[in-house]
């Protein structure tokens, strides 16, 4: 017999005019649903057994336009291509809170009709809804972890694809169109990957990365950064961050000198990153990519995900 679903109180559509009030919508539909999967995967992980399964989904974001316009024709985001009906989910606002107000200030101004802001029918999976540092199976005996896809929804590698992205992806009869180019689900991959590959969290990848696979050019950068936190002149720079989230702050930020959560790695990743910070994310990322083809598409194929427009590379791949 099927377990019974367990979701959250249900929350009606709104339509919005103000891209604060519905980027606010988006980011209280996420944290509640979150919260909702966190509580009980937490009470799961203490013993108490139950029969339901618990589904939270992601927030969405929706627009429906007879028009085909726009204010900036020097934009290449921020409106649909033909009128109709287009939708996305959305995850991660404490990632995307910039990026999320942009797009949906340009999609009021550039065709002039409210956004809806809802619940999806895509579920979350519980390893997102987790975040980048939590290790799952380490709370989880043996029995927990062979019963744990019956409680909770996994992963579906299968809708996790870049149709869209690649133009290949043409929506059923009578279906909305896609609103972007990676929905939620697909974001939320790259979020745990980069994670894994570089050694760093997705929170802290800025505006302007550079690829290498020279050592060297990756010393130098460490070099400067560290000198930047410590001169009177940082240029805007407020932190460094390393492999393990090893946070270096300005000595002009209030967090200077105190202790972080992040600890230098013994063993390095596959691809480390290092971020010189700003905070309004117009820093600088550089990643050592190593040797080989394949770990650049890798890596950029994620970082795009997160900073579309972040293409830059610094020697070359054997």
């Amino acid at each position: 017999m099927k377990s019974m679903i367990k979701t959250p109180k249900p929350v009606k559509p709104r339509s919005f005019t103000d891209p604060d009030e519905a980027f606010s919508a988006v980011r209280d539909i996420y944290e509640s649903q979150t919260a909702f999967l966190r509580e009980h995967f937490l009470a799961f992980a203490a013993g108490k057994n139950g029969s339901e399964k618990f589904r939270a989904c992601y927030p969405y974001l929706k627009i429906s336009t007879t028009t085909a316009r726009r204010s900036d024709s020097r934009l290449s985001y921020g409106f649909v291509p033909r009128p109709g009906t287009y939708t996305t989910t959305l995850t991660r606002p404490d990632i995307f809170d910039h990026y999320d107000r942009e797009q949906i200030r340009l999609l009021l101004l550039n065709h002039d009709v409210p956004v809806e802001i809802g619940v999806s029918d895509v579920p979350i999976p519980i390893h997102f809804a987790l975040g980048e540092d939590f290790h799952l199976e380490r709370d989880l005996d043996q029995l927990q972890i062979e019963t744990f896809a019956e409680r909770f929804d996994q992963p579906d590698l299968n809708l996790m694809d870049d149709q869209i992205a690649n133009g290949l992806y043409h929506p059923p009869s009578g279906t909305p169109g896609p609103l972007a180019l990676f929905d939620a689900p697909r974001t939320d991959l790259s979020i745990m990957r980069l994670k894994h590959y570089t050694g760093t969290t997705a929170k802290n990848f800025q505006n302007y990365v550079i690829y290498t696979n020279y050592q060297f050019y990756i010393d130098e950068f460490i070099k400067i950064a560290h000198g930047l936190m410590m001169n009177d002149k940082t240029e805007g720079y407020t932190a460094f961050v390393e492999p393990g989230n090893k946070i270096t702050a300005s000595r002009h930020t209030p967090d200077a000198g105190k202790d972080h959560d992040g600890v230098p790695l013994s063993r390095m990743p596959q691809m480390p990153a290092y971020h010189l910070k700003r905070p309004d994310g117009s820093g600088i990322t550089m990643i050592n990519i190593g040797v080989g083809p394949s770990n650049a598409k890798n890596i950029t194929d994620h970082v795009a995900v997160l900073r579309p427009h972040a293409w830059l590379m610094l020697g070359h791949c054997a």
